[in-house]
């Protein structure tokens, strides 16, 4: 294997070390290995495999170092790498002004605070963001955990280093190979499975375009989803925010925001969903760090 080493700038305020354990503890995290204070995950890059190992260089560094290992390394593909890396961890993201903002004026900032230099964090792939998506409707988030590693083992291509396994990106073609019968076998409900092989035959045959969201905004991409069965409003805004990146999104009807929100707001019922989206006015461009927040203190809490 031939590796090539490539160093990418970190945000003024910024925790590695914190992120990592956040996706460490996740069960939204299937395909991402953190090993040794090391983000660790395959891509395929122009039809060729690679393993892509992320770490920080040092608190007083200003760059992450990424690793890009495969059995020929191209240098536009290591440029790919580079974007996708910067994508997924959110690193050109402006939020440093809101941060400071939001958690000097506002008593979210007590969670802020706590959680100083911490950033949201993508999935892969648009399409594994919708089929992850999809898997977790109505279901605890460790059961919907081993459904999309069942997914994962039965479709995914993967690279073998040292003896360890790292899956690659989920892709389209492979997961439409299965039918009806066999996503069930993964112990998916036959709704799912129907939604699972419905959409993906879309995504194939391009009557849903996932690519056509980056130039939408947030209510007309969540219609645009919403066309197709089984996408609501739930599973169309966690594709927004975990697929796309959108900074405006927060699921409100969420248990675990509502429940977060009103711990830190202080109040002794569980809050509504127009209840937090009243309370959110003042989160402007910053709903989904917000969200990704509330969903790592709630798993430290559980934890």
């Amino acid at each position: 294997m031939r590796q090539k080493i490539i160093r990418i700038n970190k945000p003024n305020i910024y925790n590695f070390d914190l992120i990592l354990r956040y996706i460490k503890n996740s069960p939204s995290f299937v395909i991402e290995k953190v090993i040794e204070n090391t983000y660790c995950r395959a891509f395929v890059i122009g039809g060729r495999m690679y393993l892509v190992l992320v770490r920080d260089e040092g608190i007083d560094s200003k760059y992450l170092e990424v690793n890009v290992i495969g059995e020929e390394v191209k240098n536009n593909h290591v440029q790919l790498v580079k974007e996708k890396i910067i994508t997924i961890f959110c690193l050109e993201q402006d939020i440093d002004k809101s941060q400071k903002f939001i958690a000097n004026e506002s008593k979210i900032g007590k969670l802020i605070k706590m959680y100083e230099g911490f950033r949201p964090v993508l999935l892969g792939s648009v399409y594994e963001s919708t089929i992850w998506a999809i898997i977790g409707q109505q279901i605890s988030a460790k059961v919907a955990h081993g459904i999309k590693k069942s997914l994962l083992e039965k479709t995914g291509a993967k690279i073998i280093i040292n003896n360890c396994e790292y899956y690659t990106d989920l892709c389209p073609h492979k997961v439409m190979e299965l039918n009806i019968n066999q996503l069930r076998a993964l112990k998916l409900s036959q709704r799912k499975a129907e939604y699972i092989h419905e959409i993906t035959k879309a995504i194939i045959n391009r009557e849903l375009d996932l690519s056509c969201l980056y130039l939408l905004d947030r209510d007309e991409g969540c219609s645009y989803l919403m066309q197709h069965r089984g996408i609501g409003k739930w599973t169309a805004e966690s594709i927004l925010m975990r697929g796309i990146g959108r900074q405006d999104i927060l699921p409100a009807g969420d248990l675990i925001i509502r429940k977060v929100v009103g711990e830190m707001y202080e109040y002794d019922e569980l809050l509504t969903e127009s209840q937090v989206r009243r309370i959110s006015t003042q989160w402007k461009t910053s709903e989904t760090w917000i969200t990704h927040l509330c969903w790592f203190y709630m798993q430290e809490k559980i934890l």
